[in-house]
């Protein structure tokens, strides 16, 4: 029961992603398509980490 990341580690991971996406939201014009591929990581990342097989 102890391998769970602590609470905190959770809410500062969400903070990167809520920052990640605002910063890719606003450069989305100028790099679309590598935003793109950073959006599917960022998305990879998140189901590794909340959904662990």
């Amino acid at each position: 029961m102890s391998f769970c990341p602590p609470i905190h580690s959770h809410n500062t991971l969400l903070l990167f992603v809520f920052y990640t996406l605002i910063i890719i939201h606003k450069a989305n014009k100028y790099l679309y398509f590598s935003t793109n591929i950073m959006q599917n990581a960022i998305l990879n990342v998140i189901k590794e980490v909340y959904i662990p097989i």
